[in-house]
């Protein structure tokens, strides 16, 4: 798939891997669903050559579309059609695209830019200015789109956001369900954003997240012998994260107090999951969580609540 992506953009058809780089894009850019149609024809002219872009006719874009999905040899397209005219990107090219950025980033020295600031800026402002103007708040897709555009050079998603929590015309607590919150926690990874963080400056409850993570791994909790799947993995790599700023047992620190209602049971059967993919480090801090869970724990003397408001808090993860 990645040969056939590239030699369509070295001159096969370029036109058709116009519309497998925006498919690509629009996921790094934090939406993590099928795209639209009608999205992927508005950004693809941001990979053509003006010329081309100004020539780009339905027909022609039906066309370009018809290659990125045709799969070659039998194996997988380059994009699958999702469902309702949605289309999303096969794994490997994101993957692919992510790790030859980062390779091709390996000597980067600018303190002053995290590399995930700098791996953003080469999406297309055609990618961010349609997000902008085409998800709506009931998207599930909605939280992820505005943390990503949140550290990109184009924000618009995000302002408008704020500005619809000022007038009233949304409320944070409509965003604290399941979808939206994972969405969010998937694209915290994929930045390195610390998803605690990103989770209190958006007010949203962390709590609920903890909730949906538990209750994702119910079946692995229940007996370690079930097969994960994508979700279940998805969990696994979220929760290994939220214990990796050495906070989980510090008594006065908001992810030991959405924790506080969790199950011993489940805190120790979460770290002996974490210890069989051997992630001994977090299984040990998940551990001591499950052991102060039966332990009562006395109130914090003062907790600092510190205004999150106009400022965005990164953590960006150690690169071993």
């Amino acid at each position: 798939m990645v040969d056939r992506w590239l030699s369509g953009r070295d001159g096969v058809n370029v036109r058709g891997a116009a519309v497998v780089s925006a498919t690509i894009d629009f996921r790094r850019a934090g939406y993590l669903g099928p795209i639209p149609r009608k999205w992927i024809k508005e950004a693809c002219v941001a990979y053509l050559e003006r010329r081309d872009a100004r020539r780009l006719s339905n027909v022609d874009f039906r066309a370009a579309l018809e290659w990125a999905t045709q799969r070659v040899h039998g194996a997988s397209s380059c994009i699958t059609n999702a469902d309702d005219d949605r289309y999303i990107a096969f794994d490997y090219l994101v993957d692919y695209v992510q790790s030859k950025w980062s390779h091709d980033s390996e000597g980067h020295d600018d303190e002053s830019q995290p590399i995930f600031f700098a791996d953003l800026a080469t999406i297309p402002e055609e990618i961010w200015h349609t997000l902008a103007d085409n998800v709506t708040s009931d998207d599930p897709q909605f939280l992820s789109c505005i943390s990503a555009a949140s550290v990109s050079a184009h924000p618009g998603i995000e302002l408008r956001f704020n500005h619809a929590l000022r007038s009233g015309e949304v409320n944070a607590d409509q965003f604290n369900n399941s979808n939206q919150l994972l969405a969010l926690a998937r694209m915290c990874l994929r930045l390195s954003v610390c998803i605690t963080c990103e989770v209190l400056v958006l007010g949203l409850d962390l709590k609920v997240l903890i909730d949906t993570l538990f209750e994702t791994l119910r079946p692995l909790l229940k007996s370690p012998r079930v097969q994960p799947g994508a979700n279940e993995i998805d969990a696994i790599v979220i929760l290994d994260a939220l214990a990796n700023d050495n906070t989980l047992n510090a008594v006065d620190s908001p992810i030991f107090e959405a924790t506080s209602h969790i199950e011993q049971g489940d805190l120790a059967g979460l770290a002996q999951l974490l210890r069989q993919y051997d992630l001994t480090d977090t299984a040990e801090l998940w551990e001591r969580r499950a052991e102060n869970r039966a332990t009562p724990q006395p109130e914090p003397v003062s907790r600092v609540d510190h205004d999150l408001s106009g400022r965005r808090v990164l953590w960006v993860k150690s690169k071993h």
